[in-house]
């Protein structure tokens, strides 16, 4: 499901070490950490929908079947507090990304159960939607998509402060039709002020119950970004170590070069959008 990753519109510079970095080895021990996070992270959407069916919480929503592309993004971030560090704009199908960063799968629970203890909401938002000022997580929000207008803003600070901290904005497939999308492409990409986002579509090929052919007319949700001249790819998201080593050479052009990408990882889907729809 890939084109040639970091192929981009204009002839621009590609980001740099594109062989080296697709071909070169994961170590066995990094390989075993990937997969203990994967792990990790089903067992706590399984469990998180078992309480929905127990009565110990009024919804579920979550991203099993993601966790191959959002563990290796999240072993990659650079998470702290501040523009020195990483933002993360992310949707409710990324608790992977919060596992590999070493969020304690006990807080999801607490925020299923709507306590007083949980630390994203402190009980007043649903499950999966994380907040963690202490690594600049910003809030998850329920409204599709609104995400990608707002990831543009830390974007421009961290420009303007320098350094080598990026902002990072997480959506649907299906969302890439709401205007906030188109909004984050001309922001992000604007001649001589371009900021450094990465843009990522994680595309499970359905928009709660209306699959994907048919609402797109694009090949690739990639191509989007060449019309405003960025870098872009669309790899397999199902494919935890190339996505952990395209990840990381992609992170890394943006950190270098201060200038957006638009990555589409195509993942998978395990159950219905939520506990409210069907399979």
């Amino acid at each position: 499901m890939n084109n040639a990753p970091g192929t981009g519109a204009g002839g621009a510079a590609t980001p740099s070490d594109s062989k080296n970095g697709s071909e070169a080895q994961l170590s066995p021990e990094l390989c075993l950490k990937i997969h203990d996070h994967m792990v990790r992270a089903r067992v706590l959407e399984e469990r998180l929908i078992t309480m929905y069916k127990q009565g110990d919480g009024y919804f579920w929503i979550g991203g099993p079947g993601e966790e191959a592309f959002n563990v290796p993004l999240g072993m990659l971030v650079n998470k702290g507090e501040g523009v020195e560090h990483d933002y993360l704009h992310l949707h409710y199908r990324s608790g992977g990304v919060l596992i590999a960063m070493g969020a304690d799968p006990v807080d999801s629970l607490r925020q299923m159960k709507s306590t007083a203890t949980d630390p994203y909401s402190a009980g007043r938002n649903f499950a999966s939607h994380y907040s963690a000022r202490k690594w600049n997580v910003v809030p998850v929000s329920s409204p599709i998509e609104v995400q990608y207008s707002m990831a543009p803003g830390t974007a421009i600070a961290q420009k303007k402060c320098g350094g080598r901290g990026i902002t990072i904005v997480t959506g649907g497939d299906a969302g890439t039709a709401e205007g906030d999308f188109a909004t984050c492409l001309v922001w992000a990409s604007r001649k001589g002020a371009e900021v450094p986002l990465l843009i990522i579509v994680t595309n499970n090929q359905y928009g709660i119950s209306t699959p994907y052919e048919g609402q797109h007319g694009e090949s690739k949700i990639s191509d989007r970004g060449k019309a405003f001249g960025m870098q872009t790819a669309t790899i397999d998201g199902n494919d935890p170590e190339y996505s952990y080593k395209e990840l990381r050479r992609i992170m890394e052009y943006v950190r270098t070069e201060r200038k957006p990408f638009l990555l589409e990882a195509m993942v998978s889907r395990l159950y219905g959008h939520s506990s409210s729809s069907g399979a």
